[in-house]
């Protein structure tokens, strides 16, 4: 992985010297206008006919929840989090309740200025416990996938036992393992019979999971 990074940032070092840097300023806002100080900010590439690339590199706000990012010219998207109050990383499209602008940097545009908005702070879903319902075993191998009911983004995720959950928002959340019938929540095994889930900012929803095992006919 650590080679890996290094060839992306020297291709990309390179790149910036044939064609030039600008340098994007701005701020990160939480729901309520406030600076949101030390907020992480990722950066996207936009490319044009190809997919999005991530960059391989992570910006920090200041304390007045400022930033400045020195990048190739180019367009850009910039996403804000931090985790640790409960904003979710809004590179996911699970999380991204806001616009998330795009910016570009030109010989006609070398220093754009953005404000970057975050938030509502997201809800937190554990799952206490993921078992076989017949012997009481736990499951290693059961994958996790959220989604929301507005935009159909989704995320699935093996081996995590707490998520983030975007507020205010209807999601659903689906449980499976191989060999085992699939599980949604409430706690039923047919997607039409299961509940969406809305949680407000902050709060937390605890579930204990038990899979049922496939019976071959």
């Amino acid at each position: 992985m650590r080679s890996f990074g290094s060839v992306v940032a020297l291709g990309f070092a390179s790149y910036a010297i044939a064609q030039g840097t600008g340098t994007i300023k701005g701020k990160v806002l939480d729901e309520n206008g406030v600076a949101l100080a030390n907020a992480n900010v990722r950066v996207v590439r936009v490319v044009a006919g190809g997919s999005p690339r991530l960059v391989p590199r992570e910006d920090l706000a200041d304390v007045r929840g400022e930033f400045q990012i020195a990048l190739p010219w180019g367009s850009y998207i910039l996403c804000p989090s931090k985790e640790a109050d409960g904003y979710a990383d809004t590179i996911a499209d699970l999380y991204a309740s806001t616009p998330r602008p795009i910016v570009t940097l030109s010989a006609a545009s070398p220093a754009p200025y953005v404000v970057l908005r975050t938030g509502p702070r997201a809800g937190v879903l554990k799952i206490q416990s993921i078992t076989d319902a017949a012997t009481g075993r736990a499951i290693s191998t059961a994958s996790v996938t959220v989604t929301r009911r507005d935009t159909g983004a989704f995320m699935g995720t093996n081996g995590k036992s707490e998520f983030f959950i975007p507020a205010l928002i209807d999601v659903s959340v689906k449980i499976t393992a191989p060999g085992y019938i699939d599980w949604f929540y409430p706690g039923v095994d047919n997607e039409r019979n299961a509940n969406w889930i809305r949680l407000k900012p902050g709060e937390h929803l605890s579930a204990i999971v038990a899979l049922g095992p496939k019976i071959e006919r």
